[in-house]
Order: C-alpha cells, then sequence, then structure tokens
C-alpha cells in the first residue's frame, strides 16, 4: 500500500497509513491531545471477533513544529517509527512497548504534572475549580519540592516518571512522617492524599500515552503500608474519626428551625431543613428552577401529605426539589414534607422575596442561598445571581449550634447531621431504596460501612439482648433468677425485638399468637409487651416515628390486637386534642361496644397509617368514610 497523508475536515489533522492487509498500521494525528499520535493495527494474536488495537507513540514524536505547521523532518521520523511497527507485525511479534515509548524516559515528574494540569489538554476541564486548586495543585507541588530535598541530601538523582519505583514513594511519605513529627504539620490522611496524587497522575498518563503501561504502577496495599510506617516513625495510631451529633442535639437544631424568633441567619434554616442528610454542598447550589411548587393552602398540607402517602404510588402532593448532583456523587429527588414545604414558603416570602418577585415576572433564574450579606432580612438583588462561598455557611452552622446550645466539634459540622440521618432512619424504615434516596446514595455499602456508627453502644445493647434471645431460644436455661413468665416483668430481649417490628409486623405476630396460643382478647397480651410512653417512640413506617399514644399505659400490641378484632367501626368523631391537632376516637369491639381500656388518641396523620395496617389485616373494607 502507497504511503498517503490524508487531510481529515477543514482543519489539516494529519493522517497516514502504511502497510498490506492483515498488517496495515494507520495512524493519525489527534488534535484534541496536543497533537499525539495515534496508531490502530490489527493483532491476531487478541482472542474473539475484535481484533483491532490503539496505541500512541511517543509523545515527543509528533508532526508539528513550535509553530503549528507541519513539518517534513518531524512527519518522516513518525513514519520511521510506524514503520518498525509493521515490520514487527509482519515477523509475527507484537510491537515492543521501548519502540513505542523510547523517548518517554525523558518525561520528567514536573513535565508531568504540567501536562495534568495543562489548560487545554489536561485531565481537568476547568483548571479554577476548588479540586484542582486546593488539592491536586497543592500536593503535586509539595510531593516534587519534598522528593527534590530528599534526594539531593543523599546525592541521588531526580527519577523521571518510566523510572520512579516504590522506593521513591517510601522515602516520600518517610519524609512526611518526619516532618510531622517535628512540626505537627500534616498528618497520616494528608501523606496518603500527597502520594496518591503521584500515582494517579502516572496512571492518567499511561492512559494518554504518555507513558508505557508498566511505568509508576502503584504497588499492591501500599495504603497499609503507609499507615504502618507512620505509626512507627510518630508513635501515632491512625483513627478515622467520623464525628456525628447525637439524637438530643439533632432535637435541639430542629427545634432552633422551627423557632421563627431564633436568631440565626434565614438561609441556614431553609438548607438544613431542605437537606440535612445529604450533601450540604449539593444543597447549597440549588437554584430556583429546581424547586417546583404548586399553590396549595398552607392549611391543607398535613391533610394532603397523608392522603397521598395512602395511594399505592404517592406522587409528592406538596412538592419537591431536585438536589443536582455529579456521576460519582449523585444528588437526589426531595419530595417535601409539610415542614420542609412552609420553610419554603417562608424563604420565599422572606429573605428571597425580592428575587421571587423577579422570578415571576421574568423567569430569571437565581440561587437559593445567594452570596452576601442580608439587608434588612432580605437578599440584594444583583446582575448576576451568585451563590455563597465554602466559608458563609460555616459560619452560619457554628451560629446555629450555639443558639441550640450544641456544642461545636471541629471536623463535625454538616455532616455530624448527616450521619447521624443514618443512624436513626433505620429504626422506621428497612427499605434500602428509601433509606439510599435518604442521602443520596447509589447503593448501601457506603451507607452502611461509611456513614453509620456501627460501634454505637445503643447497636451493642441491643446486640446483647438478640444474642441472650438467640442462645436462649436453643434450650439454654438462663441463670442467676426466676425465668421470665407471660405475667411477670417483661424481658429485656423482647423488648428489643418487638421494638424493630412495624404496626404491621406486631398485627401478624398477634394473629400467629392467637392461632398457636388460643388467645381470645388484647387483654391477654398485655401484660407480656413494652411499654410506650407518650414521648416515647415506637418503630413505625411514618415520618413522625411510629403511633404515639396519649395514655402511657396502652401499647404497640394492644394496637395490634384492636386491629385485629376489628369487625365494627362507628364513624369517627373529630375533637381537638390539647395541642389543637384533630383526633379520631375509634371505637372497636363485635357489638360496637369500645374497649375497658382508654380509646386510641390518634393524630389525624396517622389515620392513613391504621388504615393501612388495617388493609394488611385483612379490613380494608372498614372506614369507608374516613377522610383526612
Amino acid at each position: 500500500m502507497t504511503p498517503t497523508e490524508r487531510p481529515q475536515g477543514a482543519k489539516a489533522s494529519w493522517s497516514w497509513a502504511y502497510g498490506q492487509r492483515p498488517h496495515v498500521v494507520s495512524a493519525h494525528e489527534r488534535l484534541d491531545r496536543d497533537g499525539a499520535i495515534e496508531i490502530r493495527y490489527s493483532d491476531l494474536h487478541k482472542t474473539g471477533r475484535d481484533k483491532r488495537r490503539k496505541l500512541f507513540l511517543d509523545a515527543t514524536l509528533k508532526v508539528r513544529n513550535a509553530r503549528g505547521t507541519i513539518d517534513r523532518q518531524l512527519v518522516r521520523n513518525v513514519q520511521e517509527a510506524i514503520k518498525q511497527v509493521n515490520a514487527r507485525l509482519v515477523a509475527g511479534h507484537p510491537p515492543r512497548q521501548p519502540d513505542l515509548y523510547e523517548e518517554s524516559s525523558e518525561l520528567t515528574l514536573a513535565d508531568g504534572f504540567r501536562k495534568l494540569l495543562h489548560p487545554r489538554f489536561g485531565k481537568f476541564s476547568d483548571g479554577t475549580a476548588k479540586h484542582v486548586k486546593y488539592h491536586v495543585r497543592p500536593r503535586s507541588e509539595l510531593a516534587l519540592t519534598t522528593l527534590r530535598a530528599e534526594l539531593q541530601a543523599t546525592g541521588e538523582p531526580m527519577p523521571a516518571w518510566v523510572t520512579f519505583r516504590p522506593a521513591h514513594a517510601r522515602l516520600l511519605w518517610r519524609a512526611l512522617a518526619c516532618r510531622y513529627k517535628q512540626h505537627k504539620t500534616g498528618g497520616v490522611r494528608a501523606a496518603e492524599q500527597v502520594v496518591d496524587v503521584v500515582y494517579s497522575t502516572a496512571a492518567w498518563l499511561r492512559q494518554e500515552g504518555y507513558l508505557p503501561p508498566t511505568a509508576c504502577v502503584a504497588p499492591p496495599k501500599w495504603r497499609s503500608q503507609l499507615k504502618e510506617e507512620w505509626r512507627e516513625i510518630t508513635g501515632v495510631i491512625h483513627v478515622v474519626r467520623r464525628l456525628r451529633h447525637s439524637r438530643v442535639e439533632v432535637r435541639r437544631i430542629f427545634d432552633v428551625l422551627a423557632d421563627p424568633d431564633a436568631q440565626i441567619d434565614p438561609r441556614i434554616r431553609l438548607a438544613v431543613e431542605l437537606g440535612a442528610e445529604l450533601r450540604g454542598g449539593q444543597v447549597l447550589r440549588t437554584r430556583r428552577s429546581q424547586v417546583h411548587l404548586s399553590a396549595l393552602p398552607e392549611d391543607a398540607y398535613e391533610a394532603l401529605y397523608a392522603n397521598d402517602l395512602a395511594l399505592s404510588e404517592p406522587t409528592g402532593v406538596l412538592g419537591r426539589v431536585e438536589i443536582l448532583g455529579r456521576p460519582k456523587k449523585p444528588g437526589e429527588v426531595v419530595i417535601f414534607t409539610p415542614e420542609q414545604r412552609r420553610a419554603v414558603d417562608i424563604a420565599l416570602s422572606g429573605y428571597l422575596r425580592d428575587w421571587e418577585a423577579q422570578y415571576q415576572a421574568t423567569g430569571k433564574d437565581y440561587y437559593l442561598f445567594p452570596a452576601g450579606k442580608l439587608v434588612k432580612g432580605l437578599a440584594r438583588v444583583v446582575p448576576v445571581s451568585k451563590v455563597v462561598n465554602d466559608f458563609g455557611p460555616l459560619t452560619w452552622f457554628r451560629t446555629l449550634e450555639k443558639v441550640a446550645e450544641v456544642e461545636h466539634m471541629p471536623g463535625r459540622g454538616w455532616y455530624g447531621l448527616r450521619r447521624s440521618g443514618t443512624d436513626v432512619a433505620p429504626d422506621y424504615s428497612s427499605d434500602a431504596r428509601e433509606l439510599n434516596a435518604l442521602g443520596g446514595w447509589t447503593d448501601s455499602e457506603t451507607r452502611e460501612t461509611i456513614y453509620q456508627d456501627r460501634l454505637a453502644l445503643p447497636i451493642r445493647a441491643r446486640a446483647s439482648a438478640v444474642r441472650r434471645a438467640a442462645r436462649a431460644g436453643v434450650g439454654r436455661v438462663m441463670m442467676g433468677g426466676e425465668q421470665p413468665t407471660p405475667n411477670g416483668p417483661v424481658d429485656p430481649s423482647v423488648q428489643a425485638i418487638l421494638r424493630q417490628l412495624t404496626p404491621v409486623q406486631l398485627a401478624q405476630l398477634v394473629a400467629l399468637a392467637q392461632e398457636s396460643e388460643g388467645l381470645k382478647s388484647g387483654s391477654d397480651l398485655r401484660a407480656v409487651v413494652p411499654k410506650v410512653g407518650p414521648n416515647e417512640k415506637a418503630s413505625g413506617p411514618n415520618g413522625s416515628g411510629g403511633f404515639l399514644f396519649e395514655d402511657p399505659t396502652e401499647n404497640l400490641i394492644s394496637q395490634a390486637v384492636a386491629r385485629q378484632q376489628l369487625s365494627e367501626v362507628d364513624p369517627p368523631e373529630e375533637k381537638e386534642a390539647g395541642d389543637g391537632a384533630r383526633t379520631h376516637d375509634i371505637q372497636l369491639g363485635n357489638q360496637g361496644s369500645r374497649l375497658s381500656w382508654k380509646y386510641l388518641k390518634i393524630p389525624q396523620r396517622s389515620i392513613v397509617l391504621l388504615r393501612s395496617g388495617i388493609a394488611l389485616s385483612g379490613h380494608s373494607h372498614r372506614f369507608p368514610s374516613m377522610h383526612c
């Protein structure tokens, strides 16, 4: 085949093909990769139908000179390299990597980092992004200066990328460990990130064809070796601290958010209300166009929300906000609860009032959390809406903790709420899809292994109760006192198990107990179930943490028994509860008579859950006229 040059498109990119089938080697210039020469050929030794392979010539082999025009001498050099590749293919040998990368030994570490951070042909599309500006660039510079200083002290030359060995990586982290021991600057995680930027840059250079596939490959388990040597040099044991807010602290924070007179920035009030369990940065970058609302009367939020949840496929009648993310850290669609919808209404009619008026009139989008100080409680309308920087939310959140009387802990911040949410949510749902949607995770592994506190004392205490129950279940006789009796004190193991069941599961448990033991009334079980006081939460699927009873002597099992025994139901009579919420007195019994114990005072928002529980218990024809 005669060598020919084929310009591709209006912009003259160079291409060339050499050889005869099946050993043709085609080459073309990649203008999107700083003029690198890509070659393609058929590998007859490759298994499968697709025999094609693609490689890059050495980065120094190009066809253009410094002025950007094609140089004949440079073209001849490239063609000679392609002919050598073709000769090996004809002889039945694959192209040797030294033939393609024989000049890559001249690529220094500094040149490699420059290629990585190149504004047009580098890895990052935005060289001024926070990740590049504050992480990649400083770490690469620290790696270069540290290695250069250590090697000059020993008289060793600075390695290139193809001569970088694991020994150089060890030299780098050992130097950082000695620096930490003397000056207490950095840490084991910082050293790990510095070494990681070296290996990740080498991986990108190999992918781009600047290095052979075997150059500067990270050895296995280098991270664990780094941490072990760090402990030996500094005497500091690396412990991952994933700080979180306690349940009491979370309650205090949300109590402050619900207080309109609390002296906090209204932007943090809206941000935490919308996405306390999500990634804070993604929440703060939310625009008005991502919020979808419909005109609804405020006094109907609770009823509409409850009716929507009663549907087989809820639609989110109160509205939603789309939190945008990225491929590796996806966002989430948050369906508004009544509290979140009210927070949005207050913000749009409060500090965002002027921006919202402009949005309704012209459709011009804006950030929900704008930068700058509020003037008389209002965000100033400027020609271009800018999102708040990284430091403003830190100040707002610290003020929120101070008002809520929550101790500020460095390194906890917003993620303390996010981690706490992963600990509490499994008490109210066991569906992995719901739990992952709560925090925007794509799978359960990250949520369970990284965010959840697997070493919390309450979990271990409940595990001890399960352990005792499991050992008793195989026939072990418990020592140290009288054995639990049906009418005696409640065994903690039983309490631990029952509190994990939903009301529907409790109803099913009662049905099995009645069938196997011949129980005839709910009072037969009332002595062996855990008591739930007025301020305690029972495991249940509703957002408020389960069913709350005004009478502290009642319990979940009694409620489940009542559902199972329900045969006739009088139309509910609405009454005003002490807190102003409407409740329903429900008559239960075969003859329309009320139970001997106090009526269940069920808040209106819980009627939907009661109806669903009855439906699953075989009484779906009850409550025909109950509308919330």
